[in-house]
């Protein structure tokens, strides 16, 4: 199979450093553009569904691990169960686009809930120093103070970007399955 790097990139969900490796060592014979390729058609496939900044990565051959960039930490499983002489590429290609969805939004839910529990203690900590007498306040409390507040703001950012993504990918779904069900009575009526 050749594989031309004429095409774009679509840098939705990326794909992690294991799975290129296994993608290009098992079916790429070495060429470094194929899981590129895979990664390509994936977003072409699940750009509607999936959040950006998604990582999937290959555990091993029966299960891919999801994370975020935002929180790479956190990450939720997706069980691989296809017939054992698909390649690695058919098996990504050919999970349904529900079991990434639901593996996503554990990711983004557990983010969202401490990145929540974090804001809450930071602001917290920045109203018992605000209620301190002004004598005690220094230079250095004032910088403290400015960078928890930078922290408080980033990571409100943070869930306001991921919530806002997950609101657009939901209205997605919402529209896939109106168009899916209106396909469907059309063809009950015939």
């Amino acid at each position: 199979m050749e594989i031309s790097n004429n095409y774009n990139i679509n840098f939705g969900a990326k794909f992690g450093p294991n799975l290129k490796k296994q993608l290009n060592k098992r079916e790429g014979n070495g060429n470094p553009l194929y899981a590129d390729f895979v990664e390509d058609t994936f977003n072409k496939i699940h750009n509607d569904y999936l959040l950006e900044g998604l990582t999937i990565e290959h555990a091993n051959n029966e299960r891919l691990v999801i994370s975020h960039e935002l929180c790479p930490e956190i990450t939720s499983n997706i069980s691989v169960k296809v017939p054992k002489k698909s390649t690695l590429s058919q098996r990504i290609l050919g999970i349904p686009a529900i079991k990434y969805i639901v593996a996503q939004t554990e990711v983004a839910y557990q983010n969202l809930k401490e990145n929540y529990k974090s804001t809450e203690t930071l602001k917290m900590v920045l109203l018992s120093e605000a209620c301190k007498p002004a004598s005690e306040i220094t230079d250095a409390k004032i910088d403290f103070y400015t960078s928890l507040k930078d922290d408080i703001t980033k990571t409100l950012n943070n869930i306001e970007t991921i919530n806002d993504e997950l609101e657009s990918k939901r209205n997605n779904i919402k529209k896939q399955i109106e168009i899916a069900k209106s396909k469907s009575k059309s063809r009950s009526c015939k």
